[in-house]
Formats: structure tokens, sequence, C-alpha cells
């Protein structure tokens, strides 16, 4: 099964986000975050989403915050200053796959999807292979 990406236009993230949140609220996630200086990093595997949202506050307003809910309760990635946003489907169009966020540091955090449908055409853009 090949894999389709789909970048979103910067304009788009919002109503994109907002719509993500939505099918996707509760559905079991993992987090991984890659080219730190640390190494690449898997953040949380197969925990509840709780949300993708923007912070609209103070000097880190732009950043996207993912929120997941573990035992102990919320934990939250901050990715610094996005730079681009990638979805990925299946070949069918009705199986999410994932979520890529690629920030100005050259890091990429994604975000992997367990049986998410796919999203309405709402992305702003053309499917790529």
């Amino acid at each position: 099964m090949a894999i389709h990406s789909i970048e979103v236009p910067k304009q788009n993230w919002a109503s994109f986000l907002q719509t993500l949140n939505r099918m996707a609220q509760d559905r079991l996630v993992s987090l991984e975050v890659l080219n730190r200086e640390l190494g690449d990093e898997e953040m949380a595997s197969k925990l509840p989403l709780e949300a993708i949202d923007f912070e609209t506050k103070g000097s880190d307003r732009g950043d996207i915050l993912v929120t997941v809910l573990s035992d102990d309760g919320p934990l939250t990635h901050r990715i610094e200053k996005p730079t681009q946003f990638f979805v990925a489907h299946n070949d069918a169009g009705d199986l999410l796959q994932t979520v890529a966020v690629l920030d100005a540091a050259g890091g990429e955090t994604i975000v992997h999807f367990e049986d998410v449908p796919a999203l309405p055409e709402q992305t702003g853009a053309d499917a790529s292979t």
C-alpha cells in the first residue's frame, strides 16, 4: 500500500487543525521527533490525542503544540517555528496515516495515527506521491 503526502499551505493550518482535532481527538497516536541534537526520539507511543494546536500568546506565538494524554496527565510537545506541514494517507484516501511538521531548526515531528479516517478535502493542496 502506497502512502500519499499532501502539503497543507500555511494559510490553511488553523482550519485544518480544527477539523483534525474534531476527527482525531482521543484516537491513539505515536509521536516521533527526528533530527534533534539528542538524536531521534519517540516521545509517545499509542496514547490518546488531546489536540494539535497553535500557541496564541507571547514570544512563542505560532508554535504548534501536540498534546497527548498519559496516565500521569497531559503531555505536550512544542514545535518551535514550524515551516511546513504535511499529511499522509493511504492509496484509497480513506485512512489518515501521519501528520508531519518541519521546523526552522531542521527538525521534524511526526504524529502517527492509529485508524483515523481521512480528512475532508480542505487541505488546499494537491496530492503528491
